[in-house]
């Protein structure tokens, strides 16, 4: 994991847009542009907090004098604020674009934020991560990365209710020491990239250890704010294959319909956390890569509650959706730096569903509407 690779999902800035196994709930009408999405699924109050308040500044210097906190990252979801699931949590800074969009979608939904701090001048940094509802997502990381810590193994860490970590160097960037913890059924992890020489400082160790304490307890003080929202059944949750979803883009679009499915996109989510929030999610791609081309159909099932989402390096452009029945908000949108990149987006039965790759905005919004009637 590279210093900044260990990063991963959006920071806040005010723009619109979206985010465990919770049960499923009924689900809800479509909400439109003028509708306002509900605060918080148990609605419950806690105590809000920011990703200045899970570091103090003796403990970051420890870990690197001149750390600072870096506000807005390629992939990055910012800490549950008063209304957990605010637009203002999240915002899709430029570069985030299909087909990573509807995965920082499905990281949010399932609740996962982080926080990042960088010196880029010294190439330290430290981040700081939490997906909630995640205890077998912990397990399985720690029992694969058991005996990893090679540099120096921590013992005796008694963070939260369960934890483990040490100083290794199998990453990108090079040797690194990390804390993984278990706060209830909440996955806290704090990794900083060190020196060699300095994997064996205790004030780092301690240092990462007063860092882990601190988030779990402002996210046991902040309670149901920091949480997955409840899962939305629909008639994606039908789609076995792309089987439907390819003829119904192939209905449109000549010579197009065999699709391959997968998971979201995490070609950018580095951080295991961030890349178990988007396995956990009920989301999945359908996709066709050929040698002139790559179409891809993503599915994020129950987001539909936040409205349109929000680009830094995109515009809508004009487009034809023919008022197809079941389809809520749909646009066509094109990069600002790169106007032959567009998809087209909207919601089908509570889900985002993210159309890219058929070459042009107009070819995607045709397909978007074919995909309206997909039943699965």
């Amino acid at each position: 994991m590279r210093a900044q690779a260990t990063l991963v999902l959006i920071a806040a800035s005010a723009a619109l847009m979206l985010t465990g196994c919770t049960p499923a709930v009924s689900a809800h009408p479509p909400v439109t542009h003028a509708q306002t999405p509900t605060s918080s699924p148990a609605g419950a109050a806690g105590t809000p907090f920011a990703c200045a308040d899970l570091a103090a500044h003796a403990d970051l210097d420890a870990i690197g004098p001149d750390l600072a906190l870096i506000p807005v990252g390629e992939y990055w979801i910012a800490p549950p604020s008063a209304d957990p699931w605010s637009a203002s949590r999240v915002s899709l800074t430029q570069g985030i674009n299909p087909p990573s969009s509807p995965t920082v979608v499905a990281a949010f939904e399932r609740g996962f934020f982080g926080c990042y701090w960088a010196d880029r001048v010294e190439g330290t940094s430290l981040q700081v991560s939490a997906l909630p509802d995640a205890a077998r997502a912990y397990n399985d990381y720690v029992g694969a990365s058991a005996g990893g810590y090679e540099l120096r193994a921590y013992d005796s860490l008694g963070v939260a209710t369960t934890s483990t970590g040490g100083c290794g160097s199998a990453s990108d960037s090079g040797p690194y020491c990390r804390i993984d913890a278990l706060a209830g059924t909440t996955w806290i992890a704090v990794i900083a990239p060190v020196t060699a020489a300095a994997a064996g400082s205790d004030a780092i160790r301690s240092a990462l250890v007063d860092i882990a304490e601190n988030t779990a307890a402002k996210i046991d003080s902040a309670k149901e704010l920091v949480s997955a929202r409840p899962l939305v059944t629909s008639r994606w949750d039908r789609v076995g294959d792309c089987t439907s979803i390819g003829s119904a883009v192939g209905s449109v679009q000549p010579g197009v319909g065999s699709f391959t499915r997968g998971d979201l996109d995490v070609t950018g989510a580095f951080d295991p956390l961030a890349r178990a929030a988007v396995l956990s999610a009920h989301g999945f791609t359908c996709s066709e890569n050929a040698a002139s081309r790559s179409i891809s159909v993503a599915v994020v099932t129950g987001a539909d509650w936040l409205g349109p989402l929000a680009y830094t390096d995109a515009t809508p452009v004009p487009a034809e959706f023919g008022g197809a029945e079941g389809l809520v908000s749909p646009r066509a949108l094109c990069l600002n730096s790169d106007p032959n990149m567009c998809w087209a987006e909207g919601y089908v039965d509570h889900a985002l569903v993210v159309v890219s790759g058929l070459g042009s905005a107009a070819a995607d919004a045709e397909a978007l509407v074919s995909l309206a009637a997909v039943s699965g």
